[in-house]
């Protein structure tokens, strides 16, 4: 009907439409156009894309994720919520490495049509709502504040767009894409 993950919701009456919203497992959620995103992701002020990052991390963080009903195991969780976003449209969200003891994790995605909207327009990574998402589920999973840097961007015609899940302080500041999307704290 609609694509195979949301298809097991409508079976057993975990997505409905009540008020014009859409929920699933209780949780609200919209559709949007790509545009909108590719609207904020054409931002190039870091500043105002880390505030955009930083506001979309507490929300996930504090209340999406809290919002599924979810196991006690991080691996199931990471990958019903990688297969979530996928089903979303943000593209193909894969986990290729998944650090439970030390708190990290690194994400692909394939096929993003955001990123995919600004080949050749951007001069550097562009997924700040995409990294707020990443570090918001990684924290709530990991129960630690975590943070995301996009270290490939299919904008900057790269095959893929490669996220870093990790703690702030394991990132290295004299780097530019750390100094760019995070606030050294």
């Amino acid at each position: 009907m609609l694509n195979p993950f949301f298809d097991r919701f409508i079976f057993t009456n975990g997505i409905r439409f009540s008020n014009n919203q859409f929920f699933l497992m209780n949780t609200p959620f919209a559709i949007l156009p790509v545009d909108i995103l590719v609207g904020l992701a054409e931002i190039s002020d870091p500043a105002t894309n880390r505030a955009v990052y930083a506001a979309v991390k507490k929300q996930v963080a504090g209340s999406l994720v809290s919002g599924f009903s979810l196991s006690n195991s991080v691996e199931l969780n990471a990958r019903f919520l990688a297969e979530f976003f996928s089903a979303c449209g943000i593209g193909g969200v894969s986990i290729v490495h998944l650090d439970v003891e030390n708190k990290r994790a690194i994400l692909v995605v394939d096929h993003n049509p955001i990123a995919g909207s600004l080949v050749n327009k951007a001069k550097k990574p562009v997924d700040h709502v995409l990294r707020g998402v990443f570090a918001g589920v990684f924290s709530a999973l990991f129960r630690n504040d975590l943070d995301c840097v996009e270290h490939q961007c299919i904008a900057l015609n790269q095959k893929t767009c490669e996220f870093i899940v990790k703690p702030v302080h394991e990132f290295d500041f004299s780097k530019e894409e750390p100094k760019d999307q995070l606030e050294l704290k």
